[in-house]
């Protein structure tokens, strides 16, 4: 009995771990096979023939083995799962890196797109400016065409005119009465010609010449010639219409008026005259107490004496507002008086602009000059400025004055709006193209455009200078162009500024940028000089001669330039 069972307990100690080893055998065959399927990095691991007899094989060496094999089948699993993360994440960096590349290449040619855009807009914009100014030269040659055809009729007008007035007065004596020889058939015809007269210049001139040969006697013709005349520029001649026109009066407001007249056309003549034009108006005003528009012309010439006689002005404008007290004018000159005392009195005379527009709200002047006190207040009121320039430009379209003061406020604004200040300067242009002080506003805003337009600049310089040779501002603005060429002209530069001071030597600007021309040429002795005036006209240029850097090295190095620009105004 006791044998059989340890024949059973033998048999079972050798059949179990047989039966342990092929079930071992088996799993691990399937997770080959497995590991085989899923990776390729996973090699193939038999298990020696010798593993399989039997109990010998179930000793440690035998587990240690299997645990191996355990431990480099959770390695390859674990292997295989990093590789297909970092293959997932490579080819995420790769997507990524081809998106930025995409994204680069697309801007790249946006860019590119972008850049040649701007460029075709800037040709654009070229050739539309020269094909603007080739229209406008051809628009000019039609008028030019015109202007000449009607000139030549009204040449063969004036000569016709003019035989007839020889043959009639033929033998009178210079400045006498008509002869007995001429007929009343001639005489009648003379008189029909003459008082259809004048509508021109070379007409009005005409009548002057028959009035002083004493042929015409005529206040109302004489004094109709004599405004066209004025309103030419041609004063001296006015003058002398005017004159024959006090000499003919034969009522106290006729001579009064014609008093004003000779005293506005001595005021507009020259500064000399000055002293004779307030005693004009004076006998006017005796003549005729109550004259509202001889007050006027009496502050404006007080206004014309260097220095102006300011206090004297506001004196007489306030006898104006007197009598007329619901008269905007006398509001409005006592506003410019004000503003153009110094120091200026600009609050005020804004409220005395304001007066005048209430008196008449389309009193288109009125928002003109209160555009020109806002420009110059502290701080500059240019917003403001600009809707009363449009204000007075909507009330009257012809008012050239608020055109070019609305031009020149689009140039100060920030950011400036040159191409509307040009349109405004060349709508001026079009209606009045002798208008010599609009040619060199529209130069000087040529050279704010970016780049600037240096060759239409300066043909529209040589223009003002053409119809205007002694306009200062216009010989000041070509030196301002010459310094600032590619490399700066600075000897023709200095000429410019020059033949301004000669012009004017009481404007401090072409003194003060003389001095910035000589202090790049290094003549400091003349160039402390010149700066040195032009403080003196204008202190206010202390502080920009402080910041500029054409004076920095003198400024910083010496004591003299920097005891010139120290004391800084307010």
């Amino acid at each position: 009995m006791e044998t059989l069972r340890n024949l059973l307990i033998t048999g079972l100690l050798i059949i179990l771990p047989l039966i342990g080893i092929a079930q071992e055998k088996e799993e691990t065959e399937k997770k080959e096979k497995t590991s085989t399927k899923e990776t390729n990095f996973s090699p193939k691991l038999e298990i020696s023939p010798e593993l399989e007899l039997g109990f010998f094989y179930r000793s440690e060496k035998f587990h240690e083995l299997d645990k191996e094999i355990n431990n480099i089948d959770t390695k390859l699993e674990a292997t295989k799962d990093y590789y297909d993360k970092y293959f997932e994440l490579l080819q995420k960096e790769i997507d990524w890196h081809e998106s930025r590349i995409h994204i680069i290449i697309s801007l790249a040619g946006l860019i590119i797109v972008i850049l040649f855009g701007i460029d075709k807009y800037r040709q654009y914009k070229t050739e539309k400016r020269y094909s603007d100014r080739l229209m406008e030269i051809e628009r000019t040659v039609d008028r030019i065409k015109t202007l000449e055809r009607e000139t030549v009729k009204r040449v063969d007008r004036i000569k016709e005119i003019e035989n007839t007035f020889r043959n009639t007065t033929r033998g009178v004596p210079n400045k006498a009465p008509l002869g007995d020889d001429i007929t009343e058939e001639k005489t009648d015809l003379i008189k029909k010609i003459i008082y259809n007269l004048p509508k021109t210049v070379s007409e009005a001139r005409f009548i002057l010449a028959a009035a002083e040969n004493k042929f015409v006697d005529d206040l109302n013709l004489i004094n109709k010639a004599g405004i066209i005349l004025g309103s030419a520029g041609n004063h001296k001649e006015a003058y002398r219409a005017f004159k024959i026109c006090s000499e003919i009066a034969k009522d106290p407001e006729n001579e009064a008026g014609s008093l004003y007249n000779m005293s506005y056309s001595l005021t507009k003549i020259a500064a000399p005259k000055l002293e004779k034009s307030i005693e004009l108006i004076e006998k006017a005003i005796e003549i005729k107490p109550n004259f509202y528009s001889g007050y006027l012309n009496k502050g404006y010439t007080l206004r014309q004496f260097k220095p102006p006689r300011i206090e004297e002005a506001l004196k007489t404008y306030d006898k104006a507002i007197e009598l007329e007290p619901e008269n905007p004018k006398g509001y409005n000159f006592k506003g410019n008086a004000l503003r153009e005392q110094k120091p200026p009195r600009l609050e005020e005379a804004i409220k005395y602009y304001d007066l005048a527009i209430k008196k008449d709200r389309n009193y288109a002047s009125a928002y003109n000059s209160k555009g020109l006190a806002l420009k110059r207040v502290d701080p500059p009121r240019l917003k403001e400025a600009i809707k009363n320039f449009e204000k007075a430009i909507q009330i009257r379209t012809d008012l050239l004055e608020a055109h070019l003061n609305l031009a020149l406020t689009y140039r100060e604004i920030k950011p400036p709006r040159l191409q509307d200040a040009l349109e405004h300067i060349d709508f001026v242009l079009e209606r009045k193209n002798d208008y010599a002080e609009a040619f060199v506003e529209k130069g000087t805003t040529l050279l704010y455009l970016e780049p600037p337009d240096f060759l239409e600049a300066m043909d529209t310089f040589n223009r003002a200078l053409e119809i205007k040779p002694d306009l200062q501002t216009a010989y000041n603005e070509k030196g301002q162009l010459y310094a600032i060429l590619t490399p700066p002209d600075l000897e023709n530069a200095l000429e410019s500024f020059n033949k301004a001071i000669d012009l004017n030597p009481e404007i401090a600007e072409p003194h003060y940028n003389k001095a910035r021309v000589l202090a790049i040429q290094g003549l400091i002795e003349e160039c402390y000089e010149a700066l040195s005036k032009a403080v003196t006209l204008n202190p206010e240029l202390k502080l920009k001669a402080k910041r500029d850097k054409a004076f920095a090295d003198y400024i910083k190095k010496g004591e003299k330039f920097a005891n010139l620009v120290k004391n800084n105004p307010k």
